[in-house]
């Protein structure tokens, strides 16, 4: 029976960078799941609330783009970080948060939460194929900025 190309000569599967990719990063994601968890966050919220924390200012438009999502969808998030006290934010057209903030909560929750993310970064990637790991995906993370690419429909 002919080799298919998918497979090695051994008849493994062939290594791809693609399913590698994804497996080592759901082992992290669901240590970072772990360590957001009891305060209530996801990874998207989390996201949305350290970029209302490092640029104040940005339109509800602003943060879909940069959460990949619908202006609909980072109101919902921005709502949950309101009720959790971890943001504050005025009304816009159409009843949607505007005027963002992060409250002294929130920024005190980024910082534990930095700290603590920085420790999970330095286990997971602590080894001379882990550092050249977070080379290339800084590396890719710059070529794929979230301001290239337009939001879901």
């Amino acid at each position: 029976m002919p080799r298919s190309r998918d497979t090695t000569s051994d008849g493994e599967p062939a290594f791809s960078p693609s399913i590698a990719l994804v497996s080592v990063a759901r082992d992290v994601e669901v240590r970072l799941a772990a360590l957001l968890e009891p305060h209530a966050l996801t990874l998207r919220k989390y996201a949305v609330l350290q970029r209302i924390a490092t640029t104040p200012g940005l339109s509800l438009a602003d943060l879909a783009r940069g959460a990949r999502s619908t202006e609909r969808g980072v109101a919902t998030i921005i709502r949950a970080l309101v009720e959790s006290g971890w943001a504050r934010a005025g009304t816009g057209p159409g009843g949607l948060p505007a005027q963002v903030t992060v409250t002294r909560d929130g920024s005190a929750l980024l910082d534990r939460l930095r700290r603590e993310i920085a420790a999970l970064d330095g286990e997971a990637f602590d080894s001379p194929a882990g550092a050249a790991l977070v080379s290339a995906l800084a590396d890719a993370a710059a070529e794929s900025a979230p301001s290239s690419v337009p939001p879901p429909e």
